[in-house]
């Protein structure tokens, strides 16, 4: 559901294509991958951790190419964070914040930094299904 106001988002930024690429990369074929890779790892419960701070790392990527738009960004921050606190790992979302942010940066540097902050009110109604 978290790439649900990320796609309106770039449908009203009349996104590339390579933007609609990356937003199906991340919400559509990582979870699966991530499942696989802990499926099939020898030590399932470490390959979830290092799933959990991809997930991080592949969300903060998302918020330069939606240009910040304020309610998605803050919305996709705030439930990767929160899931990372709700495992009771002791300083999980820390390593989580500092993939997300390595990430951030280099998806800066490759789509460059725009800022619209402006939500829409179909963005809007797009992140209550989100909403943790």
């Amino acid at each position: 559901m978290g790439i649900l106001p990320a796609a309106l988002v770039l449908h009203e930024l009349h996104a590339s294509w390579p933007s609609w690429a990356w937003i199906a990369v991340c919400g559509l074929l990582w979870p699966h991958l991530a499942f696989l890779k802990s499926h099939h790892s020898p030590d399932p419960s470490t390959s979830e951790l290092h799933n959990f701070v991809i997930d991080s790392a592949l969300a903060a990527t998302l918020l330069p190419i939606m240009h910040f738009n304020l309610l998605p960004s803050a919305l996709l921050l705030t439930v990767t964070t929160a899931d990372k606190l709700n495992t009771g790992i002791r300083g999980l979302w820390w390593r989580s914040l500092l993939g997300a942010l390595a990430a951030l940066v280099i998806a800066i540097g490759i789509s460059g930094l725009h800022f619209d902050i402006h939500t829409s009110t179909p963005v809007l109604l797009a992140c209550w299904p989100a909403c943790p």
